[in-house]
């Protein structure tokens, strides 16, 4: 069946400030009566071979009851006449195969018929499985892939909390739904069908990401940065700057840090890895919310270990080397001046070379504009602690700060009276 995918289901467990999401009901499907099928002798070779397969399939697709184990069996036919076509390069007449027999719509019925309670058999598992091998060889469409990836993430995205499903099974699951997206995005394709195939798949996952369940949104983002994983480590990491805004690089990145410090499995460790060297060359596409990662690395800094802050370490430096502007602003503004952190964040930047200088110069640009320049009093005291530490711009910055009303020392009786009352020292201003 080709058109709309099934909505999103009304689920029990969704939080309760979540808007009701309504799935429209299941149309009724018609079983479309079986044509023989004319093909050449490469097929017939083929349905020789495999006919306990073919014939599975043509059975189960006439059938009116239907248990698990003949499901089982169907999808599971669907994969071995899939692997035995493609390993013999006989693939020619299979997607006329899958036509006749609406293999598409029966696989679609099942993942829509599954109970979305919980998670007791295998049945969603087998069914991206069976997709997989007709994306493999060709033997659907683009469009129907695209539907059934669709159909899908609908189901998997929207299961109850992973706390109350098989975990076994759901794990599972979410391997095989990569696996499927690996196998859609093959490296063999020219890179014009992968940045078509990328383009859709990204849309349609972007899509869940506006959900009102705040576990679609995760289930999505950890789904969407696997997927970003696997580009960059196939080298095809240049498609991902043309499909993804800020607020999703953003989520990269966090997940990355995340799972590069975090206890997780082997393939996420070797992703997060890739995907954080990709962020530091090219930080002009993934580190452009400076405030956002800004505020991230200081709420990861106050319990994290040595090896992790060196990571966190190496963002800041490029970091303030590609928004020396935006870094500044944002330690002087929109970080709490009276937090460790927030000064421990300040002083890694003034002893990394580069950035230091970039830092500097822009601080002394800022102080010399009246129209920018309106600083809190716990601001001034990172302006002391740059001058104290860097006498190399002490000139140019004691230029800035002579006027006595811009800058009392941090001992005066003003310096107290202004950081108790939240004053503001104006640089010029009065």
């Amino acid at each position: 069946m080709e058109g709309k995918p099934p909505r999103h289901p009304k689920v029990a467990w969704a939080e309760s400030e979540a808007p009701q999401e309504r799935r429209a009901p299941l149309e009724p499907y018609e079983v479309t009566e079986v044509q023989p099928l004319h093909a050449d002798a490469d097929w017939l070779l083929v349905c020789e071979e495999e006919k306990e397969a073919v014939d599975c399939i043509e059975a189960y697709v006439i059938s009116k009851e239907k248990n698990l184990e003949q499901k089982m069996q169907f999808l599971n036919s669907i994969c071995t006449l899939c692997s035995t076509a493609g390993k013999k390069g006989l693939t020619e007449s299979l997607d006329v195969f899958c036509f006749l027999n609406d293999v598409p719509q029966n696989i679609e019925i099942l993942l829509c018929e599954e109970p979305r309670e919980q998670l007791s058999t295998a049945l969603i598992y087998h069914c991206i499985n069976a997709i997989a091998a007709l994306s493999e060889v060709n033997a659907i469409s683009e469009d129907k892939i695209l539907h059934l990836l669709n159909v899908s993430c609908n189901v998997i995205f929207y299961l109850p909390p992973t706390s109350v499903l098989n975990a076994y099974l759901y794990n599972q699951t979410l391997t095989a739904m990569n696996n499927m997206l690996q196998i859609v995005l093959d490296s063999r394709l020219s890179i014009t069908t992968v940045n078509n195939r990328l383009q859709s798949i990204f849309k349609l996952l972007l899509s869940y990401t506006y959900s009102g369940i705040r576990i679609v949104r995760e289930r999505t983002m950890e789904q969407i940065w696997k997927l970003c994983g696997f580009m960059a480590s196939t080298f095809r990491q240049q498609l991902l700057r043309k499909f993804l805004d800020p607020p999703q690089t953003t989520g990269i990145v966090f997940m990355t840090l995340e799972k590069t410090i975090a206890d997780c499995s082997s393939e996420d460790k070797e992703y997060a890895r890739i995907i954080l060297d990709l962020v530091l060359k090219d930080p002009g596409t993934w580190l452009t919310e400076v405030p956002e990662i800004l505020k991230f690395i200081r709420r990861k800094l106050k319990s994290s270990s040595a090896p992790a802050q060196e990571i966190f370490l190496s963002v800041l430096d490029v970091l303030a080397c590609q928004f020396p502007t935006d870094v500044l602003t944002s330690v002087l503004i929109h970080l709490p001046h009276s937090d460790s952190t927030t000064r421990e964040i300040w002083k890694m930047m003034l002893t990394m070379r580069e950035p230091s200088e970039k830092i500097l110069d822009e601080l002394c640009n800022l102080l010399q504009d009246e129209e920018r320049c309106s600083i809190t009093t716990m601001g001034m005291g990172f302006l002391h602690l740059t001058v104290s530490n860097w006498t190399r711009h002490c000139a140019v910055l004691q230029g800035s700060l002579c006027p006595a009303p811009c800058l009392p020392p941090p001992s005066s009786p003003d310096w107290k009276l202004g950081a108790g009352q939240g004053q503001s020292w104006g640089c010029g201003l009065g």
